[in-house]
């Protein structure tokens, strides 16, 4: 079986690129926000919208969604 991917829109400097991801995580299900978060080393504290709706790490993700990550780090006025 060939290596499936999705291609989904990431929001990177102000524009939306696309990237590819697995369509399946190493334990062969579907690839989620939980895994993305794990493979690309993003913080716990950041906020992943999708469609600009924030979605938490159980979301599947799907080919052409819209991604866009936040890690808001503001300490004060």
């Amino acid at each position: 079986m060939a290596n499936e991917v999705i291609t989904v829109k990431w929001l990177q400097g102000g524009r939306f690129i696309d990237k590819e991801l697995p369509a399946k995580n190493s334990e062969g299900y579907d690839y989620t926000v939980g895994n993305l978060r794990s493979d690309n080393d993003i913080a716990s504290n950041a906020s992943i919208a999708i469609g600009g709706v924030d979605v938490d790490n159980s979301r599947i993700l799907a080919d052409g969604d819209r991604i866009a990550v936040v890690v808001s780090n503001k300490t004060g006025g």
